[in-house]
């Protein structure tokens, strides 16, 4: 009998956490990737101040989900439906020593205003990782201007768990303070982000110029 209420249990469990992450998923309208390299050789020459060079490739998704009853009368009134982007290579930056050097964009952003996303940062393992989380940090600052500036609310950004702490530390390089929200407290900021971990574990809230 306790075998049997265990396997209950653990069914129960299994499938709450499943809804769970579908839930999460569904919140997100749209997905920023952002992923580093170090561009080599590139660069590289003696005495050369722009060695290592860091690539930023930042791409953009829109998944419409399946359309809800308002959805369907604002569409039945005249109103537009929502058009599903798949991946698409919104930009490129360069970077090399804390330092923005150039920048290449191939797309608008094109996700619909009004709509809430997150942010993947993807960082190789390369021999140059720090100066790719700095990179990562820069391009998530500039992103993150271009959705206010588009009226796109960021939900999250997903960082992945080795990098954590390091990526914490270029944030706050770029005038970003963690804070520890207590229950009931109103925080006033010009800019909020929440960071999670892949896999998950870890979390922070950081706010700019707190």
């Amino acid at each position: 009998m306790f075998r049997f209420t265990a396997f209950v249990v653990l069914i129960l469990c299994f499938s709450f956490a499943l809804c769970t992450a579908r839930a999460m998923a569904a919140t997100a309208d749209w997905v920023i990737t952002i992923n580093t390299k170090v561009v080599e050789p590139c660069l590289n020459y003696p005495n050369s101040k722009l060695n290592p060079l860091i690539r930023s490739s930042i791409y953009f998704e829109q998944n419409v989900l399946e359309t809800s009853e308002i959805d369907k009368e604002l569409q039945k009134r005249g109103a537009e439906p929502d058009i599903a982007i798949p991946q698409t290579l919104y930009e490129y930056l360069y970077s090399s020593h804390l330092r923005t050097v150039g920048m290449r964009r191939y797309k608008q952003l094109d996700v619909k205003p009004g709509t809430t996303g997150i942010i993947k940062v993807a960082i190789s393992n390369s021999s140059y990782r720090q100066e790719e989380i700095n990179a990562a940090g820069g391009a998530v600052v500039r992103i993150y201007l271009d959705l206010y500036l588009n009226k796109m609310p960021l939900r999250s950004i997903v960082v992945q768990k080795d990098a954590f702490d390091a990526f914490i530390q270029e944030l706050q390089r770029h005038g970003f303070r963690t804070v520890t929200r207590m229950p009931g407290q109103l925080t006033q900021s010009v800019a909020s982000l929440s960071i999670r971990s892949e896999p998950a574990g870890r979390q922070q809230l950081m706010n700019y110029g707190m």
